[in-house]
C-alpha cells in the first residue's frame, strides 16, 4: 500500500495506490509496486518518480478484502 505523492492528489494523505508483487523480500516489493505505481499514472510530462510514492504497508502472503469503502456498513 502506497500514499500518492502530494502533487498528484488534491486530498493528500486520502490518496492510496494498492496492488500486489511476489518478489524474494517485501523490499524489493516495495520497489517493484512503487515503480508499477510510477507506470500507471499519467502526467502532462510523462514522468512520474517511483520514489514519491511513499510505502504505508506491506503485507505477507494471501490477503482477503473484507470490506472496503463501498461497502455497506
Amino acid at each position: 500500500m502506497l500514499l500518492y505523492p502530494d502533487y498528484m492528489t488534491e486530498d493528500y494523505g486520502a490518496d492510496i495506490y494498492v496492488d500486489w508483487a511476489r518478489t524474494a523480500t517485501p523490499e524489493k516489493a516495495v520497489t517493484v509496486v512503487k515503480c508499477k505505481a510510477a507506470h500507471a499514472q499519467k502526467q502532462d510530462d510523462g514522468i512520474v518518480n517511483a520514489d514519491d510514492f511513499r510505502m504505508i504497508a506491506v503485507w505477507q502472503g494471501r490477503s482477503v478484502l473484507a470490506l472496503d469503502a463501498t461497502s455497506d456498513t
